[in-house]
């Protein structure tokens, strides 16, 4: 049985992203997850984001990526993305962030973003979730 927490698995699997490689990451074609966690042990709910990351892939297009920021690149790339709050994660298409949604919220909040970006149910824009 593998120990390690959420946040750890999804970091695991997934690649980690300096301030550059994130940069090239949201540039990349098609659509991606992108999760920044803030430091675990102050912020024990980014264990939870991590679990939302993972279901919302499987919920994702075919071919849809999830990446993890580094701890030491997150202030840097918490700022040049303007994300309000950590932890939060950002839905990304073809080099646009779509949606940012920061802090933990209600698993609806999620559902309908995923709802709305990958074309399930709505027609209504993204929600742009402020803190």
């Amino acid at each position: 049985m593998n120990p390690l927490r959420p946040l750890e698995r999804l970091a695991a699997e997934s690649p980690p992203l300096t301030f550059d490689a994130a940069d090239a990451f949201v540039a990349a074609p098609g659509w991606g997850l992108l999760v920044l966690s803030g430091d675990a042990a102050q912020r024990p709910e980014a264990q939870d984001l991590a679990v939302v990351a993972q279901e919302l892939k499987g919920r994702a297009p075919q071919g849809s990526r999830v990446g993890v920021v580094t701890d030491a690149d997150e202030a840097r790339v918490k700022a040049y993305f303007q994300v309000p709050a950590l932890p939060a994660l950002l839905v990304l298409r073809d080099g646009k962030v779509l949606s940012r949604i920061p802090k933990l919220q209600e698993w609806a909040v999620y559902s309908r973003a995923a709802d709305v970006l990958w074309g399930a149910r709505r027609t209504a824009p993204a929600p742009e979730v402020t803190p």
